[in-house]
């Protein structure tokens, strides 16, 4: 229908499936299908005896941002060897550092990993050179006790429900649906993560998207609020 489109079209902003990124994927310019989220979903729970290792949230590196000097942490520890991340297809260890004063102002994060758990990242546009995270606020973040769901949840799980993080599946949208193109590739990334502040730092707005391009192994991060 677009490639011979019909007179109604005139009257469209864009075509229509221009909204397929909302369910999670899009088309290439020959018309196949690109998914841009994992089908496979797992949500974050507290774990009181937090023993599962699979996914760690907001370890605290011995590293300070070089723009606000805030304590970085790597907000995401994955260890692709569990078999319920094998989906992901990162068969070893992946940390993604971030600076979480300027992860939720600046335009995005861009992080460059390995899988032996070297990464590096770069802040692109920060906003401000402050530190605004109380050093209350950063013990709050680095002492959850998020962890790995057992088992797996719908593709949708998080949809409709903004307080909630997952790995893989489809995110809540706290604005509009949002790919990122690669800036190794330019390819469209594909939704790795949602984590939801609110869920790390009691009281805290908004979410922390992750997307991924495992053919360049490149993460960029970005937060949205309302």
């Amino acid at each position: 229908m677009e490639k011979n489109q019909l007179p109604w079209r005139k009257n469209l902003y864009v075509d229509p499936s221009f909204y397929a990124a909302l369910g999670g994927w899009t088309f290439d310019q020959a018309g196949n299908k690109v998914q841009l989220n994992y089908e496979t979903c797992y949500s974050l729970l507290e774990d009181e005896q937090h023993g599962d290792d699979a996914v760690k949230v907001a370890v605290p590196k011995n590293e300070n941002c070089q723009i606000c000097k805030c304590q970085t942490v790597d907000i995401l520890t994955l260890n692709g060897n569990d078999e319920r991340l094998s989906f992901l297809g990162l068969p070893g260890l992946v940390k993604i550092p971030i600076c979480p004063n300027c992860a939720s102002m600046c335009e995005k994060t861009i992080v460059r990993y390995q899988i032996d758990g070297e990464s590096t990242f770069e802040i692109v546009e920060p906003y401000t050179e402050e530190n605004y995270l109380s050093l209350a606020d950063f013990k709050e973040l680095t002492t959850n006790k998020l962890a790995l769901s057992i088992s797996k949840k719908p593709v949708y799980f998080a949809c409709g429900n903004d307080d909630v993080s997952i790995i893989g599946g489809n995110a809540e949208w706290v604005q509009d649906w949002q790919y990122e193109n690669c800036p190794d590739c330019q390819k469209e990334m594909k939704l790795l993560a949602a984590l939801s502040w609110d869920q790390i730092m009691n009281g805290s707005e908004g979410t922390l998207y992750i997307e991924i391009c495992t053919d360049c192994s490149l993460v960029v991060t970005f937060h949205q609020q309302t």
